[in-house]
């Protein structure tokens, strides 16, 4: 493949996509290997900034599957999930996730309760919150509370997965 200067246009969109998709599989390489390999990624370096065991919490299950989905696709483990405040707390207890994404309006226990609570039990505990437009004073509330980030639904994918990397960090 000629890419000088008299290179086609298929020519250095083809390369392009070549280097795309080598870079892809490197990145997928180096994951792998990190999460195989104890002696140059130890686990606190490897937990991250590659992958952790979630928690997801939402009154819906259609959204629970939306977030669940995101971050499998993201390299996280979804290890149990919750449709409320009161099962949060419980599976919280009894799972110790690494970060737990909690919608803030549901039945029984709101998200803000069931975020203070699960602080209370671990105040290292590393919680997202979810919310609609429209809830800023309540996302405010839980970020003074605790919560290391936010997501406003609807989201997009990376956005969950952004999150959930920096609740790691």
């Amino acid at each position: 493949m000629n890419l000088g200067s008299g290179a086609t246009g298929d020519e250095l969109a083809g390369a392009v996509f070549y280097a795309e998709r080598c870079e892809r599989e490197l990145a997928a390489a180096t994951r792998a290997h990190a999460l195989e390999c104890g002696s140059c990624h130890p686990r606190s370096q490897r937990r991250n900034s590659l992958m952790a065991r979630v928690l997801v919490v939402d009154e819906a299950a259609f959204m629970r599957k939306m977030v669940g989905d995101a971050l499998s696709a993201g390299g996280h483990e979804v290890v149990g999930e919750a449709a409320n405040g009161l099962e949060a707390i419980d599976s919280y207890k009894a799972l110790r996730p690494d970060v737990t994404t909690l919608d803030i309006t549901m039945p029984e226990c709101d998200g803000l309760s069931a975020l203070r609570e699960i602080l209370t039990v671990d105040p290292t505990a590393r919680v997202v919150m979810c919310s609609a437009l429209g809830q800023e004073s309540k996302v405010l509330e839980a970020i003074k509370s605790g919560a290391r980030d936010f997501v406003v639904k609807p989201f997009q994918a990376e956005r969950v997965i952004d999150a959930v990397g920096k609740a790691l960090r």
